[in-house]
């Protein structure tokens, strides 16, 4: 399913509601899910999220599921960081990504 959603974001970078759907299944799927997790970034998950985040900068919702997602993929299930998957992140962009979501939605309190 994981690679799944990547398959679906890659293919369909230009609709957003299969991002943001693809966002919320990699949510769920890696939600205290530390094997899943790994898979997730194997699979290019970050890469996929920020590629999403930056095509649809105004949809909020997506910007929502988008953060979600990475959250749960840097979370391991103890409540400890995945210092690995962290820096895979940041290797793929996320800080400025979130950054400009949080720009964009100022007024969004789920953004922030």
């Amino acid at each position: 399913a994981i690679e799944a959603a990547g398959g679906a974001m890659g293919a369909h970078l230009d609709v957003a509601a299969v991002q943001e759907h693809a966002c919320k299944l990699l949510h769920r799927l890696s939600y205290n899910r530390d094997d899943n997790q790994g898979l997730a970034a194997k699979a290019g998950a970050f890469e996929a999220a920020v590629a999403a985040m930056g095509a649809h900068p105004g949809a909020y919702d997506l910007q929502i599921s988008a953060l979600m997602a990475l959250v749960n993929m840097t979370a391991n299930s103890d409540g400890s960081i995945n210092e690995h998957n962290v820096l895979l992140a940041v290797r793929a962009g996320v800080i400025e990504s979130v950054v400009r979501a949080m720009r964009t939605h100022k007024n969004v309190e789920r953004v922030q």
